[in-house]
């Protein structure tokens, strides 16, 4: 929590400043929910200058950001450190900088110290009077910004850029672990007090303990940044590195640990560590080095379909290093120094030279994008010298070669160009299918069709898609926004047809697998009967504990209506011979009776009479669908499945099997083979349990492809 006066506090100093007034133009580049968005909004606004907002696109390129700035009359803009390597490169190539702008503020994260002496380098060739270039170092807790240094001009020779000194109102101290001062030159963690520390962390009392405290000399409250630094002789101060694993990329701050809690969330890694690669001419990246269970085999293509889908995109690691172990100290620690961090573009990896024309014109963006042509198409975009801007520009050029939208996340999802290649011909294939979506591109075995269900989305196919990833490819086939909107306007017969149509338009010449979950086994057992229909050729025909949702035979209703009572018979005259404790023997008849009216409906669509109020016991799997889920009530009020030559491969609970394997058998001709898998239907879609049901599915297909 920030004091209302800490924060008057700090517009007050930073607008004496930076010297804002009336005439300024200043750019809002940061986020509105990140903190330093505080610095540019109300220090602006307090001061009467004009506030700028930044259009979505401003950070793709460093030419559109230029651009901008000139076009906006820009005086005061902020610039994140990994995009002043690309301003610095594109200002040698245009030979001017925005005469508008007198004040260029940088930080957030350390700054390259190559950038800056470019930057130097450019305006004394070019003879052009530079701007300021303001290095802001500041914190949430400590209310955005707390020391500044001036780089327009060389300082002292060092290894690193300096964060300056202290801003008025705040004290600094640089102690060791016993949190005394250590001597000038020294290096130790940055203490930072004033006016402008925050009052607490919400409902944080542990890590409030840890980071803010009082000196019990003079009752001073500090913060401890975690900022390792050093001050030099003449009291500047250089920041080295962090005293935890807490980073910050493009201005974002970053806990280590929180990425590798969710690698190792993945079934089949047993160990991760993530590191900091400070890369001099580009953006920080990060690199997971990781090592998979003894028993499991994972790629890291499908490691980073896991890992796109669960962390934001400044969290994505760059580089996924596979180790048969991770190394450690004598002392029986994590050795992160031992770690090896891949480096940019390595001499001796063999190029794989494009192929086919997706993968030369891919190359060819790829080049322009990275002003170099040394790689091949099994290099991933960001050891060949990639970083997230660059991703922005070749996501650009890329949406121009694919006529619809890509995002820089698709770029961490299929980092290489034989991935890319092999998306854009997926997508060419997909244009004229607007049922079919691509939950899971990659794999080179003939895909399974995922048939939609309730609702008529696949989406809740998308964690079993990325469990069969990288070898199988998993297709999605769900109804149209339009569709859904108003199911009632085609049958299930009709959108089974819609459906096969498309499927054969993209899929060609290998058997067709099909798999329906629930009530999506019908819409699946229709599409199989379209496809037939066509002469297509069927592989497996997969339903997940689909019961008697649809309007069946009424010869198998009755067979299973009396497999369902003979089993039920004896408890229940039991029951009526000796009723529950607590119940009469007519309460409990008539509890019977309206199961057994229920079980009529269900399986022959009749009712008989039966005193007082009908309703169903909960005992049937088949009860009738909610009218609140249209497209679960579809096949339960017209859809009259046909009987197919084909093989089922059923899935269900052991305690289903027998009455499901009886109803499959009617509908498939050839036959049914059962698999027993959970003990529950609700399982089938439960996150822990795609893992299994993902393994059993494959085996299925491989046996059926043998």
């Amino acid at each position: 929590m920030i004091e209302h006066g800490a924060l008057a506090h700090f517009i007050d100093v930073d607008m004496r400043l930076h010297g804002l007034g009336p005439g300024d133009r200043v750019l809002q580049l940061c986020a509105v929910t990140f903190d330093a968005s505080v610095e540019e909004i109300f220090s602006s606004l307090c001061a009467g200058a004009t506030l700028v907002i930044r259009p979505a696109s401003l950070l793709e390129s460093a030419h559109a950001f230029l651009n901008f700035c000139e076009a906006s009359q820009l005086t005061v803009i902020g610039i994140y450190p990994s995009l002043l390597a690309e301003i610095v490169a594109e200002l040698e190539i245009r030979g001017r900088f925005p005469e508008s702008v007198r004040l260029v503020t940088t930080g957030g994260e350390p700054v390259p110290l190559g950038s800056v002496e470019r930057w130097r380098t450019f305006f004394a060739q070019a003879q052009l009077a530079p701007p300021r270039l303001v290095n802001v170092y500041g914190l949430t807790e400590t209310t955005v910004a707390n020391l500044v240094a001036d780089l327009s001009q060389p300082g002292e020779p060092v290894e690193h850029v300096p964060i300056g000194r202290p801003i008025a109102g705040n004290q600094i101290r640089v102690v060791n672990e016993a949190l005394q001062p250590v001597a000038p030159g020294e290096v130790g963690e940055l203490l930072i007090a004033g006016p402008q520390l925050a009052r607490s962390y919400w409902n944080r009392p542990a890590e409030m303990a840890q980071r803010f405290f009082h000196d019990p000399q003079d009752g001073t409250r500090w913060f401890r940044s975690g900022d390792l630094v050093r001050v030099s002789q003449s009291g500047t101060v250089y920041l080295i590195g962090r005293r935890d694993r807490q980073v910050q990329i493009n201005g974002v701050r970053l806990e280590l640990e929180e990425v590798e809690r969710i690698i190792l969330s993945h079934p089949a890694v047993a160990q991760a560590a993530v590191l900091l690669q400070i890369v001099e001419a580009g953006s920080p990246r990060l690199v997971a080095c990781w090592v998979p269970r003894a028993a499991e085999a994972l790629t890291a293509q499908a490691l980073r379909l896991f890992l796109a889908d669960r962390l934001p995109l400044h969290a994505l690691p760059t580089a996924l290093v596979p180790m048969p172990s991770l190394p450690l100290t004598p002392n029986g620690k994590l050795d992160l120094r031992a770690l090896p961090l891949p480096g940019l573009r390595p001499e001796a990896e063999i190029r794989v030279a494009p192929s086919t024309p997706e993968q030369c014109r891919l190359h060819r963006l790829w080049g322009e994008v990275l002003g170099h042509a040394d790689f091949g198409i099994t290099d991933n975009f960001f050891l060949a010298g990639g970083d997230s801007l660059a991703a922005a520009r070749l996501a650009t050029s890329l949406q121009g070669a694919l006529n619809q939208e890509v995002s820089v996340k698709w770029i961490f999802r299929w980092p290489t160009i034989e991935e890319q290649a092999a998306r854009m011909l997926t997508l060419r294939h997909l244009g004229p299918a607007p049922n079919l979506v691509f939950l899971q591109p990659l794999g080179s075995r003939p895909p399974l069709f995922l048939v939609h269900g309730l609702g008529g989305s696949v989406g809740g196919f998308i964690e079993l898609a990325r469990a069969l990833a990288p070898e199988r490819p998993a297709i999605g086939l769900q109804a149209t926004e339009r569709e859904r909107m108003d199911p009632s306007s085609a049958s299930v017969e009709q959108m089974a047809e819609g459906y096969a149509e498309q499927i054969l338009a993209m899929h060609q010449g290998a058997p067709i697998h099909l798999l329906g979950y629930s009530v999506g086994g019908w819409y699946a057992h229709a599409v199989a009967a379209a496809l037939l229909k066509r002469g297509a050729p069927m592989g497996v025909f997969a339903v997940l504990d689909t019961h008697p949702t649809a309007r069946i035979h009424r010869r198998i209703g009755l067979v299973l209506l009396l497999q369902r009572l003979q089993v039920r018979l004896l408890p229940h005259l039991r029951g009526l011979l000796q009723p529950p404790a607590g119940q009469r023997r007519r309460r409990y008849l008539r509890g019977r009776l309206q199961a057994v009216n229920q079980h009529l409906h269900d399986h022959l669509r009749v009712r008989i009479p039966v005193p007082g109020r009908v309703s169903a016991d909960g005992e049937g799997a088949s009860t009738p669908p909610s009218v609140g889920d249209a497209y679960a009530q579809l096949p339960w009020d017209g859809y009259r499945p046909p009987r197919l030559p084909l093989v089922v491969d059923l899935f269900a609970p052991e305690d289903h099997l027998p009455f499901l394997q009886r109803l499959w058998s009617f509908y498939a001709r050839s036959g049914v083979r059962c698999h027993s898998l959970f003990r529950e239907h609700h399982e089938f879609g439960e996150a822990e349990r795609i893992p299994e049901l993902a393994a059993a599915l494959e085996s299925a297909l491989q046996r059926a492809e043998r």
